[in-house]
């Protein structure tokens, strides 16, 4: 799961304003295989979110670092790999 997506679905269900979600989503860079660790690194905003912003910002954008690289929807993987 790429960055923003894994934003844009934590926030959905920690109950963040779309608002605020989209926001930080458009934060990350658009290059492929960004990951959020080096958008913090290269978007000061969005490091200073993570590190000072409202405590459910910091908890949504925690869980996203986990879910981010893992696999969305299991029906366009292989049978091999289920």
């Amino acid at each position: 799961m790429a960055a923003k997506m894994a934003i844009r679905d934590v926030a959905r269900i920690q109950k963040l304003p779309l608002s605020i979600a989209d926001k930080i989503a458009k934060l990350v860079p658009e290059r492929p295989g960004t990951t959020l660790s080096n958008a913090y690194e290269e978007v000061k905003e969005l490091r200073d979110i993570k590190e000072s912003g409202d405590e459910l910002v910091k908890q949504t954008l925690k869980f996203a670092e986990t879910l981010e690289g893992s696999v969305r929807h299991t029906a366009s993987m292989p049978v091999e790999l289920l």
